[in-house]
């Protein structure tokens, strides 16, 4: 997995506003506003399904053409007050982006996946701070 996951600095309050923003910059660019979908996004460890999180709902865009991404939107604390970044409490919410087919793609693709997301963290309006580098088989946290 190539992927990362970024907290934003912000309250649980602030998930209107971040919404708002993010489709804004995805409209900039052409592409859809996000999916709001009722489950838990990507998070499913198969080892222990008890410590996915609970939530209502995330939100999420991808996109299949090459150079294929998916991102998506979540709570930091679940339905639970458990929080899936504890040591992060001051970001309410966390970014996840994900190079979906990173071995197709070339080093123009790289890079304008690599500044994709910065502008696209830029774009929620919040700052942000790097949480974790997923690589190899690491599961969702």
């Amino acid at each position: 997995m190539d992927a990362v996951e970024y907290g934003l600095i912000c309250d649980r309050s602030d998930e209107k506003d971040i919404v708002k923003n993010v489709n804004a910059y995805l409209a900039e660019k052409g592409y859809r506003k996000l999916y709001k979908w009722k489950d838990k996004g990507g998070i499913k460890n198969i080892d222990d399904p008890s410590s996915d999180p609970k939530l209502e709902y995330t939100y999420g865009q991808f996109i299949k053409e090459s150079p294929k991404w998916y991102f998506d939107i979540l709570p930091n604390k679940d339905l639970r007050s458990i929080y899936r970044f504890a040591e992060q409490k001051d970001c309410a919410w966390t970014l996840f982006f994900s190079k979906t087919n990173p071995e197709s793609c070339t080093e123009s693709d790289n890079i304008y996946l690599d500044n994709f997301l910065k502008d696209l963290l830029t774009g929620t309006g919040y700052k942000s701070k790097l949480l974790y580098k997923y690589s190899g088989d690491d599961y969702r946290r």
